[in-house]
């Protein structure tokens, strides 16, 4: 059954062992586009992709600001938000990142991180919403914890 489920998984047919990953993306009328990789399945303890990407037609004129559910934060024993955030707040049930404008027409953010150990059998739906005075743009994705 262990070796039918490797191959099951090995062939993206179902997310069992290890880490699998996903992209979300939302875009906006004017061009701009949020981009998250995210973990679909996990393991406590592993290293576990979790990145943004914001790319905007003309380059960044203000701040960017990314709002995150805290719920999913929760999850991550964190070893660094790379770039770090100029400022960070909570919004309630949720944090805020705010970063300085980038040079160009990208910004990418890579959260350090693997799952907590003490996570198990969790399954939890989230989001990431870009807060942009002309459009908020918000992608929805799921993450399962296995043991």
């Amino acid at each position: 059954m262990v070796v039918l489920s490797a191959v099951v998984d090995g062939l993206d047919v179902v997310d069992i062992w290890g880490v699998d990953d996903s992209t979300v993306v939302a875009e906006g009328a004017d061009g701009t586009r949020l981009e998250v990789r995210y973990p679909t399945v996990s393991r406590p303890a592993l290293a576990t992709p979790f990145e943004i990407v914001v790319t905007k037609p003309g380059g960044f004129d203000d701040d960017i600001e990314l709002e995150i559910d805290n719920a999913f934060l929760k999850l991550w024993d964190l070893n660094g938000i790379f770039p770090s955030p100029a400022e960070e707040r909570s919004g309630g049930h949720t944090t805020i990142w705010t970063f300085d404008p980038p040079d160009g027409e990208t910004f990418t953010v890579f959260y350090e991180a693997r799952i907590e150990p003490a996570a198990q059998l969790e399954k939890l739906r989230s989001r990431v919403s870009l807060l942009d005075p002309s459009d908020t743009l918000r992608v929805h994705f799921e993450t399962r914890v296995r043991p």
